[in-house]
């Protein structure tokens, strides 16, 4: 009886592990690249995660911090659960979009270890009135916490941004350097696989919790 009770209890253990730290994929699905999409379709309810043989041939559109993606204004896209990541790349800087089924903060995070220690992140949230706010922040630990770049001596490097909000969404946009020179930003790889967290809240503050969160690996070249 005694090994039984040895067995169960090492069970427990493992599940409360893998519950603790999780895949990187709240819904327990894969992120999928969303993008490049067939011209006509629309980026934000993507049907497929390859590209079809006409997206080569789509139409590139300038890009805008207008809060509205574009077909033709991304060279990348991602979804992780509900959350959509848009990647484009110029001379050097580097352009996203993110749209998240929330009317509160969304934020995307580049780089660092598990969890949020060392990563570079972006945290934006739409005013009713339309006033975009957007902090460039680093964090410190695991879970945080995460301050503007300014606490640690850092720069504010996001160059130009805006962004919307519907219904049931925000789309927020911005754009900021491959290689910032700050040491609290992550140095965007022009090539190769690079860490990506997200999170969305139900709130427009900085401080509240998430109220969903993920990770997952892009490129932009």
């Amino acid at each position: 009886m005694m090994w039984r009770k040895t067995l169960f209890v090492l069970a427990v253990l493992i599940i409360a592990v893998v519950m603790v730290l999780g895949t990187g994929h709240p819904k327990g699905s894969p992120s999928k690249e969303i993008f490049p999409s067939p011209p006509g379709s629309s980026p934000q309810s993507p049907a497929t995660s390859k590209p079809s043989p006409s997206s080569t041939h789509r139409k590139v559109v300038p890009w805008k911090p207008d809060g509205v993606i574009e077909d033709g204004e991304y060279q990348r896209a991602y979804k992780d659960g509900d959350f959509e990541l848009y990647l484009r790349v110029e001379n050097g800087t580097l352009m996203v979009g993110m749209r998240a089924p929330t009317r509160g903060w969304l934020a995307v995070g580049f780089g660092g270890e598990r969890g949020m220690k060392g990563a570079d992140i972006i945290i934006a949230y739409v005013l009713p009135n339309g006033t975009v706010m957007v902090s460039d922040e680093y964090s410190t630990g695991f879970s945080g916490p995460h301050n503007p770049n300014g606490v640690y001596g850092g720069t504010d490097d996001v160059l130009s941004y805006g962004g919307s909000e519907g219904p049931d969404y925000t789309v927020v946009e911005f754009s900021r350097k491959l290689d910032t020179g700050d040491r609290h930003d992550f140095k965007i790889p022009p090539a190769g696989k690079f860490r990506v967290i997200w999170a969305y809240a139900l709130e427009d503050d900085f401080l509240s919790m998430h109220a969903e969160a993920g990770s997952f690996y892009a490129e932009v070249g």
